[in-house]
């Protein structure tokens, strides 16, 4: 049984309004939502592929290929913009060689930025994966990707 028959096994009655959180758990299992997973979530809920797939691309949080290991995302909010964080973004593309909306070659990082990230009183914030980190500088862009770096090599 895959992964997403399992999921699926954790909501024992389908129905409509389960389509979210399904694809959420989808997406932290998997990482993003497989093409299979449309298609078993369609079939399930008694709803079309399409209304599925529409669901989950409206929402930016949803990917349908699998991403880095590491999502650095860097608030774009009015507050950030004025702490500088596009100079952050700039100082994050040339650590890591690519630019915004992109993943390296070693699929290790992604770079993307986002709306507020609701810590306006802490910027500029930069999201890894799940974990905040505020008042960030340049200086610190370095020690973060290389922190991050050493964790890889144990």
């Amino acid at each position: 049984m895959s992964t997403i028959q399992n999921i699926l096994r954790n909501y024992p009655t389908p129905d409509r309004s389960l389509l979210l959180p399904i694809l959420q758990e989808v997406q932290r299992s998997e990482g993003y939502i497989p093409a299979e997973a449309v298609v078993l979530i369609s079939d399930y809920l008694k709803i079309p592929t399409s209304k599925v797939y529409s669901v989950s691309a409206f929402y930016e949080r949803f990917r349908f290929a699998p991403g880095a290991k590491y999502a650095i995302c860097l608030c774009s909010g009015t507050a950030c913009h004025m702490e500088k964080s596009g100079l952050l973004i700039k100082e994050f593309e040339k650590q890591l060689g690519i630019t915004t909306g992109q993943i390296t070659r070693d699929k290790l990082f992604s770079l993307n930025t986002s709306p507020c990230m609701g810590a306006c009183g802490k910027a500029p914030v930069v999201r890894i994966n799940n974990e905040f980190h505020t008042g960030v500088t340049i200086h610190q862009v370095a020690e973060l990707l290389n922190m991050i770096k050493n964790q890889e090599e144990k």
